[in-house]
C-alpha cells in the first residue's frame, strides 16, 4: 500500500496486522460507516427538502451523498430524486402529470 493506506496499514500494531481477519477488523474499526449515521441518512433522503437558498445541484450532490451512505442503488437513487423533481415542477411550474 502507498501514500495514506500505507501510513494508515504501518500505523497499526503488529497484532493489527498478525493475519487478513486483525486487518479487516482494524479497517471496519477505521473507515466503516456506523450505523446511526446510516440511520440518520436514510432518515434524510426520505424526509429532506431543499432550502429555499439551495442550488438543486447541490441539494441532488448531498442527496446522493445520503444514498451512498446507506449503499441505496443507483436506481433506488433516481426514483427517489425523479419523484422529488417531479413534485418541484408541479409546485413551481404547475406541471403535474
Amino acid at each position: 500500500m502507498t501514500d495514506l493506506a500505507g501510513d494508515w496499514l504501518a500505523s497499526l500494531p503488529p497484532a493489527g496486522v498478525a493475519t487478513f481477519d486483525a486487518v479487516k477488523t482494524s479497517f471496519d474499526a477505521r473507515y466503516k460507516t456506523p450505523e446511526m449515521v446510516k440511520y440518520r441518512s436514510a432518515k434524510e433522503i426520505f424526509s429532506r427538502k431543499q432550502q429555499p437558498t439551495e442550488m438543486v445541484d447541490d441539494f441532488i450532490a448531498q442527496m446522493q451523498k445520503a444514498a451512498r451512505i446507506i449503499d441505496a442503488d443507483e436506481r433506488s437513487t433516481i426514483l427517489l430524486l425523479s419523484n422529488y423533481l417531479s413534485n418541484v415542477l408541479c409546485l413551481v411550474f404547475n406541471f403535474c402529470g
